[in-house]
C-alpha cells in the first residue's frame, strides 16, 4: 500500500498505540548502509521514536541476503502480536512479501527512496506500507499488484498466446452448445487481453529505469514536523540527506530545488533573529512585577544560508584538489589526464592565485 505525506502521522501513531497497549510488541529498524541518506534518516528515527519513548530494535544491513536471515532470527519466536518492520533505504524495488517470506502477524513499512516501486506495493493491504511523495513524480503510474489468478512462472510469451492458445483448445472440445461454447471462449479471451494489458503496463513503467525519490530522511522530518518535533538538528539531518542526493547525481535539479525551497522556508521560521525575549515571572506570593530580559540566541546549531562554490570538501582540502575532485571542473577539462591538470593550474594562475596558495590546506 502506497501512503503520502497526508497519511505518514495516521500510521505512526497506530504503532505507538498498539505498542503502548502490548508488552510484547516491537518495531525492529533494518537500514541500509549504503548512503549518508541512510545514516541521517535512521538518526531521524531514533529522535523521533525515543522521544515518544517507543522502543525499538536497530539492525544495519548491506545487503538482501542479510534482510532476510535478520527477519528469520527476528521473527522466529512465533509472537502471536503484530510486530512491526521498517525498512530504511531497502525493500521499496523488491516484493517484500515474497523476499522476507513473512507471516500475518508482521507489518512492514518501507521508507526508500530507490525507485521504481515494485508493483505489488500498490494494493490494499495494509501490512505492507510504503512511504511515497507524489510531487517527486515516481508513485502516480505504479501498477497494479498481481491478481490471484496470475501465476508467477507465465513468461511474457505465455501471457501473448493466451487468449490464442483458449480458442484453439476450445473448438477441439466437443461443442454441446454452440451459445455457451462462445460465450466461455469470450471470456477467456477477455481474461487474456486483461492480463496482457497488465503485463504491457509493468514493461513500460520497468522501462523508465532506475530512479530515486524523495530522500528517506526527508520523509521522516516531514512526518517529525507533523507530529511538532522538528528541531535544527532534525532539519539540519534532512538538508545532509537531500545534499546526498544532489552530489550524487540522484534527483534531478527540479526536484532538488523544490525541495530545496521547502529546507529554506524551514530554516527561517526556526532560525530567526538573533536574541529572543524571556519573561520572567515571580513565584506565588512574590509582589514584584514581571521582568522582561533580552536574551542572545547561542550561535551553535544555528543554521545559516550562505552562497557557495560547488567545491567538495573545499574546507578541508586545498582549493586546487577541490577544484580537481569537482565533477563540474573534471569533465569540462578532463582532469584526469595531465594536460586537464595543467590547465586547471594555469586557470587559477590567471586568477591571480599563486601556486603555494591554491596548494595550501583552507584550514591553515
Amino acid at each position: 500500500m502506497l501512503v503520502g505525506p497526508d497519511q505518514y502521522v495516521d500510521v505512526y501513531k497506530s504503532i505507538k498505540e498498539e505498542l503502548y497497549s502490548s508488552q510484547e510488541k516491537k518495531v525492529s529498524v533494518f537500514v541500509a548502509t549504503d548512503s549518508c541518506d541512510s545514516v541521517c534518516a535512521t538518526k531521524t528515527l531514533q529522535s523521533v521514536l525515543h522521544r515518544d519513548s517507543v522502543p525499538f530494535a536497530l539492525y544495519p544491513v548491506s545487503k538482501y541476503s542479510e534482510v532476510q536471515q535478520l527477519c528469520k532470527d527476528v521473527f522466529s519466536g512465533g509472537e502471536q502480536e503484530l510486530q512491526t518492520l521498517i525498512l530504511i533505504n531497502c525493500g521499496a524495488t523488491e516484493d517484500v512479501a515474497k523476499l522476507l517470506d513473512i507471516t500475518s502477524n508482521i507489518r512492514v513499512i518501507v521508507i526508500d527512496s530507490h525507485r521504481p516501486f515494485h508493483h505489488n506495493l500498490n494494493d490494499e493491504n495494509t501490512n505492507f506500507m510504503a512511504f511515497c511523495n507524489p510531487a517527486d513524480g515516481t508513485c502516480d503510474d505504479v501498477p497494479e499488484a498481481d491478481m490471484s489468478s496470475d501465476s508467477e512462472g507465465e513468461d511474457e510469451q505465455e501471457f501473448e498466446d493466451d487468449a490464442e492458445n483458449e480458442y484453439i483448445r476450445a473448438n477441439r472440445r466437443q461443442r454441446v452448445s454452440s451459445d455457451s461454447s462462445h460465450s466461455g471462449i469470450s471470456r477467456q479471451k477477455d481474461g487474456g487481453k486483461d492480463r496482457r494489458e497488465r503485463r504491457h503496463k509493468r514493461k513500460e513503467y520497468y522501462q523508465q529505469g532506475v530512479l530515486s525519490g524523495e530522500p528517506a530522511t526527508c520523509v521522516l522530518y516531514k512526518l517529525a514536523t507533523a507530529l511538532h518535533l522538528e528541531d535544527n538538528h532534525l532539519l539540519w539531518l534532512s538538508i545532509l540527506g537531500l545534499t546526498d542526493h544532489l552530489v550524487h547525481q540522484r534527483i534531478p535539479n527540479e526536484l532538488y530545488t523544490l525541495w530545496l525551497l521547502e529546507h529554506q522556508d524551514a530554516v527561517r521560521n526556526s532560525n530567526t533573529g538573533d536574541s529572543y525575549t524571556e519573561i520572567v515571572v515571580p513565584r506565588p506570593g512574590e509582589e514584584d512585577a514581571p521582568t522582561t530580559t533580552t536574551v542572545s540566541k547561542p550561535l551553535y546549531g544555528k543554521i545559516s544560508p550562505i552562497d557557495d562554490y560547488r567545491f567538495p570538501l573545499m574546507r578541508h582540502w586545498s582549493l586546487y584538489e577541490a577544484m580537481l575532485h569537482s565533477s563540474y571542473v573534471a569533465v569540462r577539462l578532463q582532469t584526469w589526464h595531465d594536460k586537464g591538470r595543467r590547465l586547471l593550474q594555469e586557470m587559477l594562475v590567471k586568477m591571480g592565485f599563486p601556486a603555494p596558495q591554491f596548494r595550501q590546506k583552507w584550514s591553515k
